[in-house]
């Protein structure tokens, strides 16, 4: 029986990798398989970056929907310690 590949989507794209890593991490934190598909190319030569549309977070798409909400949720502030405090 041949084994189908899984349906994967973009969720996100992204122009410098950094982003890109980062998304990538969050994702991977919550424990959602997911890969940034030309990823490599764009680190050997930057300029690729807009011609070959970014580098794509690509996860499965049963986990798609609970990806993008990771994603858009909002980062929250930091609190800087008070004057009196010490780190």
């Amino acid at each position: 029986m041949e084994q189908q590949p899984p349906n994967l989507v973009t969720v996100r794209t992204f122009r410098d990798l950094p982003a890109a890593m980062v998304a990538k991490t969050v994702l991977e934190a919550a424990e959602i398989p997911c890969f940034l598909a030309d990823a490599n190319t764009i680190r050997i030569d930057w300029l690729l970056s807009n011609a070959i549309g970014g580098i794509k977070l690509r996860v499965r798409q049963e986990v798609a929907a609970e990806a993008n909400a990771i994603l858009n949720q909002e980062i929250p502030e930091t609190s800087e310690p008070d004057e009196g405090e010490s780190n």
